[in-house]
Parts: structure tokens; C-alpha cells; sequence
């Protein structure tokens, strides 16, 4: 396992289709439907993400689904306050992973009453692990993380042994900037936890507009999606992850199952994923799908005659989806190794070896 692809496990632990960029910073969202708007951070191949946020503003009360991380959080508030004087009531966690849950302080210090929602089963996982996990970044992670990406820049690209390639460089260079940026954010973190749970189904009412939140699995055990049906605007926190899709802590058989039951969602017009660019469109998700079930194919293949999980892992050929979904840039193709390859691979062999 890569060390980048550790990294993502801590904070975490295109194909064809008609797509709405929303660019790269996120100094403005892009409003989907009338007054649902989407920030989303671009950096979903790099090797420290953040989640997209959106932002749904009724006539009583606002709703935010996912939060990133204190920096962004206080960005997003500013924002939000300078569009409506309504308080955010609810503030919705997809699941449990720091990139999607690392700002949720910043929304109870700002408004009091907030709730902030999410499955039973993320509540029961981030209170479990995600304290510890804050406390990691508060204390010396980043310093080692510092040392880590300097001493890569500092090495340069070299050409026997251990290789480290001009692109690692450029990656450690940006990684390095992140975390720069980030540091102090991080010494600043206080974990928060869910407050209100549910399981299935919950509605809510915002004024004018429902809001329904269903419990799939996949990504996580305990996944949220937020469905605005008069709006026809799906959020599907990780389930949808663009330009590739994350393998980490996954269910690939329920996950599979969940891409087609929300596809058979009516009046779907816009598909808002956990990571990356919005979808107007069901291609990319049935490519994700398809990525999936073959994956999942390819390792049952070996599981059956018994090889070992690096033997699984040399016959599995998924290049056919890495060229369909990352082409030949370098970012989209190192994503698709190192967040769905290569963990995706150890994670199938476990749950298809659980099976048998």
C-alpha cells in the first residue's frame, strides 16, 4: 500500500455522460437547481481530498449535506450567510470518513441548534474512531507528513532503486502546499459527532421543499444519500465518486446493487457526487457499476481456485475502465491505482473470501 493511499485511509478511514463542471477552487458554488448549490474542491486524485458540500436553502431553514474540513466549513458559512439570513438547521454526514465529516464543528459553534444527521451506523463508527483520529492531527502528523513530502521534493527524481519520478515530485510540491495550508486548521479540531440518527428513511421539511434521506450501503456500511424530488437533485455523498471512484472500507456486491436501485430513483435530473464534478446523466454512474461488478468478477475467478491475494492481484486487469475513466492523465490514472486498484482488489478478495 502506498504511502499516499495510508494518508486516505486516515482521513478517510469521466467517463462519457454530460457533466457540470464546478471548477477548481471552489470560490463560488454552482447552483444546480434554485437555491441547491454545490461546492465542490477538485481534488479528488490528489493525495489529500475533500468531499463536495452542498447546500440547500428553503424557506425556513437551510440544510447542508457533508463537511469537509474546519478551512472550508468557515468558507461555506461566510457564503451562506451572505445569501440568507435563515439559520442551517440540519447539517447531513453521507458517512463516517474525515473528508466528509472533518468541518462539522465549525457548524455547531456558528449555529447552536443545528442537528447534524446521519445513519445509525456512521454515528456508532465516527464516535468509535474518529476522535482518535483528529487527535492524530492535531498532535505531530502533520510535522511527519512535512518531513515526508520535503524529503521527496528535496531527493528529486532519480532512476534506480526505490525510483522517485518527476511526477512524484510535482505531487509532493502540491501535497506539500495542502498540508501547509491545512496545519493549522488541523491543530484547531474538535471532533464532532452525528445528533440525530436514523435508519431507512427520514424526511425532512425545509418551507418549501422535502428533503429525504435514505440509508444504502456500499461505500460504507451505513451511507446517506439526500433526494430533493420536486428539484429532481440526488446527493449521494461517496457512492458517486468522479473521475474515479475510491475502494476503501468498501461493499462491492451492495454497492452494486445500490447504483442500480438509485438509478431506478424517478425525476432524477442531477446526481451530485461525494467527490468531483456534478453528473446530468446515469453514464458514469453505469460505468462506476460496471467497474465494480467486474472487479468483483475477475476476483471470484481466483477466490474459487484458491490463489492467494497477490496472485488475485497480478491477474486482475481492470485497464479497460483505467483507460475508459482516466485516459492518459497522470492525476486521473494515479487515482484509479492507488484509490480503487489497489485497495479495491484486497477489499473484494476479503468480502468474496468471507462468502465462501
Amino acid at each position: 500500500m502506498s504511502f499516499p493511499l495510508v494518508i486516505l485511509t486516515v482521513l478517510a478511514a469521466l467517463a462519457s455522460g454530460r457533466i457540470l463542471e464546478t471548477g477548481r477552487p471552489a470560490a463560488e458554488p454552482a447552483e444546480v437547481a434554485p437555491g441547491v448549490f454545490v461546492f465542490s474542491p477538485g481534488n479528488t486524485t490528489d493525495d489529500f481530498v475533500d468531499g463536495n458540500t452542498t447546500v440547500v436553502i428553503g424557506t425556513h431553514a437551510v440544510l447542508v449535506v457533508d463537511a469537509p474540513s474546519v478551512r472550508l466549513a468557515r468558507d461555506y458559512v461566510r457564503w451562506i450567510r451572505g445569501r440568507t439570513k435563515l439559520p442551517i438547521r440540519y447539517l447531513v454526514n453521507t458517512h463516517w470518513h474525515y473528508d466528509h465529516i472533518g468541518g462539522n464543528q465549525v457548524y455547531t459553534d456558528e449555529f447552536p441548534g443545528v442537528e447534524i444527521v446521519a445513519t445509525s451506523y456512521t454515528k456508532q463508527v465516527s464516535d468509535d474512531r474518529n476522535p482518535a483520529v483528529f487527535l492524530g492531527l492535531r498532535g505531530p502528523r502533520a510535522d511527519s507528513l512535512l518531513q515526508m513530502y520535503r524529503k521527496t521534493i528535496s531527493a528529486g527524481p532519480t532512476t534506480k532503486g526505490d525510483t522517485v519520478t518527476a511526477y512524484d515530485v510535482q505531487r509532493a510540491r502540491e501535497s506539500l502546499a495542502y498540508i501547509e495550508r491545512e496545519a493549522p486548521f488541523w491543530r484547531q479540531l474538535r471532533y464532532t459527532g452525528p445528533s440525530l440518527t436514523f435508519e431507512r428513511e427520514l424526511r425532512l421539511d425545509l418551507g418549501d421543499r422535502e428533503v429525504v434521506l435514505r440509508e444504502y450501503q456500499g461505500h460504507t456500511q451505513g451511507d446517506a444519500v439526500v433526494l430533493l424530488p420536486k428539484e429532481g437533485v440526488l446527493v449521494t455523498g461517496d457512492l458517486v465518486i468522479a473521475p474515479v471512484p475510491y475502494g476503501i472500507h468498501s461493499h462491492f456486491r451492495a454497492w452494486s446493487e445500490t447504483l442500480g436501485q438509485l438509478e431506478a430513483i424517478t425525476g432524477v435530473k442531477t446526481i451530485v457526487p461525494g467527490h468531483g464534478p456534478v453528473l446530468k446523466s446515469w453514464d458514469y454512474v453505469r460505468a462506476e457499476r460496471e467497474l465494480i461488478d467486474t472487479l468483483l468478477t475477475q476476483v471470484a475467478a481466483g477466490v474459487r481456485v484458491r490463489l492467494t491475494l497477490e496472485q488475485v492481484r497480478a491477474r486482475v486487469d481492470l485497464s479497460r475502465f483505467e483507460r475508459q475513466l482516466a485516459g492518459s492523465d497522470p492525476a486521473r490514472r494515479w487515482g484509479f491505482r492507488n484509490y480503487f486498484l489497489e485497495p479495491g482488489v484486497e477489499r473484494a478478495y476479503e468480502e468474496i473470501r468471507g462468502d465462501w
